[in-house]
């Protein structure tokens, strides 16, 4: 005699709980690799692209290099977070016989602070001041800069030449952001006179960077 249907017993039988549990498995599996290469291309990108990791050719750096030597050091980076939550400072380069400071900056634009500083259809400038003894030194505002995106980041390279860093203590690129006014929103450390420092050798180039933009 055949058994009555049972709702509860015969729904749920050995091999559909095998069956959901792979489902199960697989899902939380699958989940984990993205969020592991989430996380790795994230990591990745807060270095920087490609592109803002390469030496900025300028044409005071050509000339340098074609007539005479071209020493280039990148510094170590320090990220103060009481100066600036927003931007944050990576691949220093200073170029030695032209006075040089380069270095990539970075902002994520959807964190709050960029809601709140620098949303809109305006634009950032840039300073570089020195200073020595607690004074300010020395005020450029006169640069070069590429761009680059990736994901939520938002990068510039930016190069500052004839900068003159005999007797000082540190530097610091002033972040404005104008719209209408100009404000200043952010600073961060792009010198210290005891900053570790390895030499570096840029690729060569004949041509200045492509897309090198300039302001001053």
């Amino acid at each position: 005699m055949k058994k009555p249907f049972d709702p509860v017993e015969d729904s749920v039988t050995p091999k559909s709980l095998k069956t959901l549990g792979l489902i199960i498995k697989v899902t939380l599996v699958v989940g984990l690799i993205i969020s592991l290469g989430w996380l790795t291309l994230r990591a990745c990108l807060q270095d920087g692209t490609g592109k803002m990791k390469k030496y900025i050719w300028t044409e005071a750096a050509i000339e340098q290099k074609e007539n005479g030597t071209l020493t280039v050091n990148r510094l170590t980076e320090y990220n103060d977070p009481d100066l600036s939550r927003l931007f944050y400072i990576g691949r220093i380069y200073h170029t030695e016989e032209i006075g040089q400071l380069q270095f990539m900056l970075r902002y994520n634009v959807l964190s709050r602070e960029y809601e709140d500083y620098a949303s809109g259809e305006g634009k950032f400038v840039f300073e570089l001041v020195t200073e020595a003894d607690g004074e300010v030194k020395g005020r450029y505002t006169k640069y070069c800069y590429v761009t680059d995106k990736a994901m939520m980041y938002r990068y510039y390279r930016i190069a500052f030449d004839n900068v003159d860093l005999e007797g000082v203590d540190g530097a610091q690129v002033i972040i404005y952001y104008e719209y209408g006014e100009k404000h200043e929103i952010g600073r961060c450390i792009v010198y210290d006179k005891d900053a570790a420092r390895e030499a570096f050798k840029p690729s060569s180039s004949k041509k200045p960077t492509a897309g090198l933009k300039y302001e001053g």
